[in-house]
């Protein structure tokens, strides 16, 4: 079985930017959300009822949003927070607004919990409007750079150094582009010569290939989706080497089979990117401690309920004292018992003993453990993977 055939759906992939705050705090800033898109026709029921349960990405004068949609006078739909008096974004005023999909899982940061809640900052939509008109009608080449960026939300010299990063891990110094270069392409009519600037432009500002090339005045047929063949990759084709049979298979294969069958059958689609960015997310520059949660049916926090795994940063052991009062301050931590069982939960430190604390909608009371005796402190929880109700 290959990643390729793994997935039954087609997702889209977003991460959350500091102003984009309309779904917080179920949604944080620097969180990587999955979108499906086959229910990108859901739309709020028709009459007065609040906003939707689910958080939609949508596309609004250009820029990328997400937030619950919730219908107005008129039958118009508007963008907006359930929780925060935000400015509301009436999708209407776009005659281009797109609608993507519906967030139905998050790869959400816990290192770095005290966020601002400061209300977020929207473009004008006119002066969006006017800059996406061309002469035929037609974004070209440097309109959709502009824009990209725009949407992107980081600078040129932000831009040159994650293009660094991108030739680092290719191992080619063209993928790399300079800050002028950068400034430049804003400005471009036909396309760079090299290849490699091209597609790390379209990594940066996460622009189809596709679309670059129409909008140069390249036309190339699609392929339809075609994978390239596995003789045409130099690398190790599963299963090429040997055969394996039941007899030679290691102890505990399919056990494992199983577990990956599960996270397969409960995910649908599993990412390439996802290991590399867990840590990144997490904070971490070597993400090595990683723990399933998806078995524990009642967890003592929100953030663990239909959550499927945690990375841990082992050098936080001892349990922070914190004032903290909303949800989304309060630090978690992973707890191995005596018995060899884990706890995952919010916890502090009081003479000698663990107290975990319940989230206060929980109906349970503190639980308490000697320190070093009845259990200790793994880490801190630093990311969370988890799919959203």
């Amino acid at each position: 079985m290959t990643l390729r055939s793994l997935s039954r759906k087609v997702f889209l992939y977003a991460t959350l930017g500091d102003y984009d705050r309309l779904a917080f705090p179920d949604l944080v800033p620097g969180s990587i959300t999955r979108i499906d898109r086959s229910r990108a026709a859901d739309r709020p029921p028709e009459g007065p009822v609040g906003p939707s349960r689910q958080i939609f990405l949508v596309k609004h004068d250009s820029l990328l949003h997400c937030g619950r949609l919730q219908r107005g006078a008129k039958d118009r739909i508007v963008l907006c927070s359930v929780k925060f008096p935000f400015s509301r974004i009436e999708l209407n005023s776009d005659p281009a607004f797109r609608i993507y999909g519906v967030v139905d899982a998050e790869m959400r940061p816990l290192a770095h919990p005290n966020v601002l809640c400061q209300a977020p900052t929207f473009v004008n939509a006119r002066s969006q409007r006017a800059t996406r008109r061309t002469s035929g009608g037609a974004a070209v080449l440097r309109e959709l750079i502009r824009l990209a960026h725009i949407r992107a939300g980081f600078s040129f010299r932000e831009a040159s150094a994650l293009s660094r990063r991108i030739a680092e891990v290719l191992e080619d110094e063209m993928y790399f582009t300079a800050v002028g270069t950068l400034s430049e392409y804003e400005t471009l009519v036909h396309a760079p010569r090299h290849v490699q600037k091209i597609l790390s432009t379209c990594i940066l500002y996460n622009i189809r290939f596709w679309d670059f090339l129409a909008a140069s005045g390249i036309t190339v047929e699609p392929t339809a989706g075609d994978f390239m063949a596995d003789e045409l990759v130099p690398r190790l084709i599963p299963g090429a080497d040997r055969f394996v049979t039941g007899a030679e298979a290691e102890p505990g294969t399919e056990e494992k089979s199983r577990f990956l069958a599960r996270i397969v059958a409960e995910w649908s689609d599993i990412p390439l990117f996802a290991k590399d960015s867990f840590g990144l997310v997490g904070g971490l520059k070597d993400l090595s401690d990683v723990f399933w949660v998806g078995g524990d049916r009642n967890p003592i926090h929100p953030y663990l309920v239909y959550a499927a795994f945690v990375s841990v940063n082992r050098r936080m052991k001892k349990p922070i004292q914190t004032a903290a009062k909303t949800l989304w301050e309060y630090p978690l931590y992973m707890i191995l018992k005596r018995d060899g069982g884990l706890l995952c939960g919010a916890c502090t430190l009081e003479h000698g003993l663990l107290l975990v604390h319940p989230y206060p909608d929980r109906p349970s009371a503190p639980r308490q453990l000697r320190n070093g005796i009845d259990a200790e402190v793994i880490g801190q929880v630093t990311a969370v993977i988890r799919r959203l109700e």
